[in-house]
């Protein structure tokens, strides 16, 4: 096996690459990936890992909330945002909204109007509010990084936005999921 050295990268024939501890390799213009002749559809020119605050408001903004957990986390790669978040609330003054929204993304939204499925969205307080409440979901809208809350009613398949009003500000959240953004 040859091996060849330059500026702390070793190739070597065969399909192995290795850098030397604490390296790393830039690909300024991107890495098109699956094809053999470049093409923008297969261009990967964009990948980012980060943190983000969330935050959790009545949607005319007048909640006030005292938290004991507030993190995000994201990875976006390409337009597609995968995002965590955990919010736990010790007090909060809950408005007077039409609907409870979390917010403080990382990137605006791009898509149609659009439930997201998301893994663990954990708050019993708030299906308290209708007996007749059967799940709980999130929608987004396009052009905003906010998440709205929306419940389900047994039986009608509607979805019907989560007021502060009736069902005071969530004390406890954990959710995770991907969207679509332009940037």
């Amino acid at each position: 096996m040859s091996t060849i050295k330059v500026n702390n990268i070793q190739s070597r024939t065969g399909n192995a690459v290795s850098f030397t501890s604490g390296d790393s390799v830039t690909f300024p213009s991107g890495i098109n990936l699956g094809v053999t002749s470049p093409s923008a559809s297969n261009l990967l020119d964009d990948y980012e890992e980060g943190t983000f605050t969330p935050t959790l408001e009545a949607s005319n903004g007048d909640s006030s909330v005292t938290y004991t957990q507030q993190h995000g986390f994201y990875t976006k790669v390409g337009n597609l945002v995968s995002i965590s978040i955990r919010l736990s609330a010790s007090a909060s003054s809950d408005g007077t909204g039409t609907f409870i929204e979390i917010g403080g993304l990382p990137f605006e939204y791009s898509g149609n109007r659009c439930a997201m499925s998301l893994g663990a969205i954990n708050d019993c307080n708030v299906l308290a509010q209708d007996a007749t409440a059967h799940g709980l979901g999130v929608i987004m809208l396009s052009a905003q990084s906010t998440i709205k809350l929306v419940y389900y009613r047994l039986g009608t398949g509607n979805g019907n936005y989560v007021a502060p009003a009736t069902a005071g500000l969530p004390s406890y959240i954990v959710l995770g999921g991907t969207y679509q953004t332009t940037t």
